[in-house]
C-alpha cells in the first residue's frame, strides 16, 4: 500500500533523500545489533534522552532534520519502525497544522527493530520541503516513540522553521 498525498512532486527529492538515508542506516544496523547485548525490552520515554538537529542536505529544496535516541546510563531498549503521531507546536503552544507522513511499514524494507543504549545512539530523519517563503516556526514537536512500551509520548525542541507535509524515516543508525 504507497501512500499519496498533495504536493508529492514536490517532495520527490525529499522522499529520495530520506529513504537512501534510511535505507542505509538500516544496512549498517544489522551487523552492530548482533554485537549488542541483549536489550531490556522496548524504549519507553523516560528511558531515552531525545534530541533534534538541523543536518545539511544534498537537495537544495528541502530540509533535513535528524531526531536522535541516545538511551539513559545502563538502558538497553529497541525501538522499530517509524515515530508516529508527529505535531508541530509554534512558541505560544498552538499546533501548526503541519501534515506528516511516516514511511509505511508493510513496504518498506528498512524496517528493522534496533538496541539504543548508552554507546549507540539512534535516529530517524525527517525530510521537509524548502518553501519560497519562510515556514512555519517551530518552537517544540511532539510525537510518540517506534515501540509498544507503555510510555512513549515525548516532546522536544524544534531548532528551525518547517514546511509540510514532513516525511518521516524509520529508526536506524546516524549516517555521517
Amino acid at each position: 500500500m504507497g501512500i499519496t498525498f498533495k504536493g508529492a512532486s514536490r517532495l520527490g527529492a525529499a522522499a529520495a533523500i530520506t529513504g537512501a538515508v534510511v535505507v542505509g542506516s538500516a544496512c549498517g544496523s544489522t551487523g552492530a545489533a548482533q554485537a549488542m547485548p541483549a536489550a531490556q525490552g522496548e524504549c519507553s520515554a523516560q528511558q531515552l534522552n531525545v534530541s533534534v538537529r538541523e543536518e545539511a542536505t544534498p537537495v537544495a529544496n528541502e530540509k533535513l532534520f535528524a531526531i536522535e535516541f541516545a538511551a539513559e546510563p545502563g538502558v538497553s531498549c529497541t525501538l522499530i519502525g517509524a515515530p508516529t503521531n508527529l505535531i508541530f507546536y509554534s512558541a505560544g503552544g498552538a499546533p501548526l497544522g503541519i501534515e506528516s507522513v511516516e514511511m509505511d511499514a508493510s513496504t518498506a524494507a528498512s524496517v528493522v527493530e534496533v538496541i539504543v543504549d548508552e554507546a549507540h545512539p539512534k535516529v530517524v530523519y525527517v525530510a521537509s520541503p524548502r518553501a519560497d517563503l519562510p515556514g512555519a516556526t517551530a518552537a517544540k514537536a511532539t510525537f510518540d516513540l517506534p515501540s509498544d512500551a507503555v510510555d512513549t509520548a515525548v516532546e522536544v525542541a524544534w531548532p528551525s522553521e518547517v514546511n509540510g507535509p514532513v516525511r518521516v524515516g524509520n529508526v536506524g543508525d546516524p549516517v555521517s
